[in-house]
Parts: C-alpha cells; sequence; structure tokens
C-alpha cells in the first residue's frame, strides 16, 4: 500500500446502526493500540501494518492477502480480551468484523498499481490511536470493473488475457473463448438462476471480480444447446445462423465464432422483461414490412395498458383477447412437454409463440361450464369464460385478458423429454455444477 499519512479523520453524522460501528471501532482501537498478549502490537511488525492496513474515513482497510490472518488473530484477541472460548468467536467472527453479507473486495491505489482490500466499517472516536495510516483517497468498488494490473488476474491459469475490456479464457486446449466485461456484469445478474451458485459462490452474485475468481467453474458447466433441441431465443439471433448457444442452469449465453456475446434467460423475474424487449422490437419493424405468413388475427398494440405489459391482442370469436407474459411462459411450458408435436420451430422466439396462440385461440370455441376440467374450475372467476380447442382450454375475463390456460394433452414420457424437452437441457445444463472443495471466501 502507499504511505498514506496520519492526519485526523472527520466523523460522520450518526446513522442508523451507529452504536454498533462505535462499538466495533472502539474494539478495533483497542486490537491496533494494545500491547497487551494478542494484540497487533505483539502481533503485527510495523512494516506489516505499513503493508497490509490503513485507515480510510471511517472504515479499516485489509489488504486482501492479509484477511484471513487478521480475522484468525483478531478472534484470538476477542476470545482473551472477553473471556469467550476461542472456537465461539472464530464461528462469528467474519460477522463480528464484517457483517453477515458476503466478503467483497475494493480498490485503493499504490501510484497506479492497485491494491485489493477489504472494507471494515467503524466508527473510530479517535482514528489516530491505531497508529494506521490514512488512506486520502476513496476505496473504488471491484464489483463491476476489473483492473487490468489487479493481481489476481496474473493468478488465474484458466486466463489468458484482459485488456481491460474483453477477457480471454481457456476452456479446453488449444480453445479460448472471449467475453467482454460487459457481458459478465449481466450474467452475473443471472446467476441466482444457476445450480449451485449462490450456495458456494454467494460473493459472486455481488461482484465480478468474484465471479472471475471462480469462471473456470462456471466455464465447465456451460452445454451447448443441440440443434435438434428446442430453444427460446431473441429474435435477432433468428434472423441468421451461426450462433452456438449455451446453457448454464436456466441461463443462456450466446456465442458466435470465439466470443460469448450475449447472455439472456426467459425463466424467473427475468421472463417477463424478456418478452417485453422482445415484444418491443417486434413494434420497432418497419410499418410495412408483414408480421409473418399466417399472422392475421394477431394485433401489435402499445406494450403498457392498465400499467401492466401486453404482449398483444388476438382475435376471438367474442372479442380481441389480450396476451400477458405470463400466458406465453404457460404455453411454452405445454408446448415443450406435451407428447403432441407442435409447430414451434427449434429455435422459436415470442412471434412464433403468439402466432401458435393465435392459431390455438382464435379457433377456440366457448364450452359450459360443465364440460370444464375440474382442475380448472378453480380458476374460473365470476365474469370469466372459457374456450376450447381440442384439449386446449383459455381462461378470459370479462375485459378478454387471457388468464389461464391449461392442455390436457398427455404429459411427454421421461425417455421423449430427453431427446427433445427443455427439461433435458437443464438437467445436462447441471452436470458439472460446483462441487464440494471449492467454498467461497468467507
Amino acid at each position: 500500500m502507499d504511505k498514506g499519512t496520519t492526519a485526523e479523520i472527520p466523523l460522520p453524522d450518526a446513522s442508523e446502526g451507529d452504536a454498533l460501528l462505535l462499538e466495533r471501532g472502539a474494539k478495533l482501537r483497542s486490537f491496533f493500540a494494545g500491547s497487551d498478549k494478542g494484540s497487533a502490537g505483539t502481533v503485527y511488525s510495523a512494516d506489516d501494518r505499513v503493508r497490509y492496513f490503513r485507515i480510510s474515513g471511517n472504515s479499516l482497510l485489509v489488504h486482501e492477502d492479509a484477511w484471513s490472518r487478521f480475522l484468525e488473530k483478531y478472534a484470538e484477541w476477542l476470545a482473551l480480551d472477553s473471556g469467550k472460548a476461542i472456537d465461539v468467536i472464530r464461528a462469528k467472527i467474519k460477522n463480528i468484523v464484517y457483517g453477515q453479507g458476503p466478503v467483497v473486495t475494493e480498490y485503493i491505489f499504490d501510484g497506479k498499481t492497485p491494491v485489493p482490500v477489504i472494507s471494515v466499517k467503524a466508527r473510530f472516536q479517535n482514528p489516530r490511536a491505531l497508529n494506521l495510516l490514512l488512506y486520502n483517497g476513496t476505496p473504488v468498488p471491484a464489483s463491476t470493473h476489473i483492473h487490468p494490473r489487479d493481481p489476481l488476474l496474473a493468478a488465474l491459469p484458466f486466463l489468458a488475457a484482459y485488456d481491460g475490456t474483453t477477457f480471454t479464457f481457456r476452456r479446453k486446449a488449444q480453445e479460448e473463448v472471449q467475453i467482454a466485461s460487459g457481458v459478465i456484469s449481466r450474467l452475473r445478474e443471472y446467476l441466482d438462476l444457476v445450480p449451485g451458485i449462490a450456495q458456494e459462490m454467494p460473493a459472486a452474485l455481488l461482484s465480478n471480480r468474484e465471479l472471475l475468481r471462480r469462471f473456470d467453474l462456471v466455464l465447465k458447466m456451460l452445454r451447448p444447446v443441440k440443434s435438434h433441441l428446442p430453444l427460446f431465443i431473441p429474435a435477432r439471433y433468428a434472423r441468421q445462423g451461426g450462433y452456438v448457444f449455451l446453457m448454464l442452469g436456466k441461463v443462456v449465453l450466446v456465442q458466435e465464432k470465439a466470443a460469448i456475446i450475449d447472455v439472456y434467460s426467459t425463466r424467473g423475474r427475468f421472463s417477463e422483461q424478456f418478452f417485453r424487449d422482445e415484444y418491443l422490437e417486434l413494434l420497432a419493424r418497419p410499418p410495412r414490412q408483414p408480421l409473418k405468413e399466417g399472422g392475421k388475427g394477431l394485433h401489435l398494440v402499445k406494450a403498457t395498458e392498465g400499467g401492466k405489459t401486453v404482449l398483444g391482442r388476438i382475435d376471438t370469436f367474442h372479442k380481441q383477447a389480450v396476451v400477458l407474459p405470463r400466458v406465453i411462459n404457460d404455453c411454452v411450458g405445454f408446448l415443450l412437454s406435451t407428447a403432441t408435436k407442435h409447430a414451434l420451430p427449434k429455435r422459436f422466439t415470442l412471434l412464433d409463440v403468439l402466432l401458435d396462440l393465435k392459431d390455438r385461440l382464435g379457433k377456440a370455441a366457448p364450452v359450459r361450464e360443465a364440460d370444464v376440467p375440474r382442475d380448472l374450475k378453480e380458476k374460473v372467476q365470476q365474469g370469466s369464460w372459457v374456450a376450447r380447442n381440442g384439449k386446449w382450454y383459455f381462461v378470459l375475463d370479462s375485459k378478454g385478458v387471457i388468464r389461464h390456460v391449461h392442455c390436457q394433452e398427455r404429459r411427454a414420457s421421461p425417455e421423449s423429454r430427453k431427446k427433445g424437452g427443455e427439461s433435458s437441457r437443464n438437467k445436462n445444463s447441471q452436470k458439472g455444477s460446483v462441487g464440494s472443495g471449492h467454498k467461497d471466501r468467507k
């Protein structure tokens, strides 16, 4: 770290949790300023203090390389100071010092060289009493941008190069793949949809740097989606070939040649945004450009009605039906899990699903209440009506909004799903998931 200074540090305004920060600051001051057994004065040399610790504002900055030893030595001192068993203190030491969240790294700078540190929040009534140097700058988060001179980069054998914007990773012998840092950031937002990641790598959900630290495991988990398997894709990738789609849990990465260029998911909390973005792209097409053969009866209206996302309207025998994002998810789920062969292409888009839904609902006829399947009756509220086309049922409310879609076709057997179902892709994508022996840093 840089040489720093011992200037006085102004105290921040009092805030919620201030008592806890004051207590933590007092304990840290006793640890660093004391000369009793186990204190920093007997554990760290003067050079160690300069090399590994700084005070910045009301934070203690601990060099990443010194973090584990600092926790251990501070736990030993707290045990002596409090008279509690060392095992009890060790079990809680990270939360005592840092809090309950995953540990995330920041940068401070020694000249132009980034120094990875972990910031311990506290309030020091007399910062100079800690006998540590002051860092005059502000720590820079390493959560979204990784500095090209970060010492971590040289320690990653699977990283071939990084130019400040694009990473080049080694996947297999003689095979490299490039990923822009922006794609890494977007991937991090989807990681809670990847089995094992959140449990084994919690800090990776908060920081690009922590994700990069374990990115070799992510690369091993990627599974290409074979061409004969169905997959929901953005329309921009349906216009031309040459793309490879890689599954990571319920997340899809798009590879073009030797570069992973995009990441998306149609699952969980991301589905509505995905559908909305795709629908807006449909709306933005040139006015005279036809939708597709068979598009008559599908109306692309504005994307928001009554504060809700709308994905078009469909002509029915009664009135125009309003399509909501949840309906698309329901339709895709039935289309991919039933034994009956469906009309969707293997690489299908939102427009393909809307046209399929238009064909099914447009030819549906109303049914009597007595003919509604028992497991669907509880979803039919007063004022709603039910239309049927073969084994497909649609529940619409009094305003024409499609509330439920139900299909009574026989579900595909596990064997047939293995051959062509989306569930097999998800199962395969979980092979190579993060296993034991690779625990995340405390």
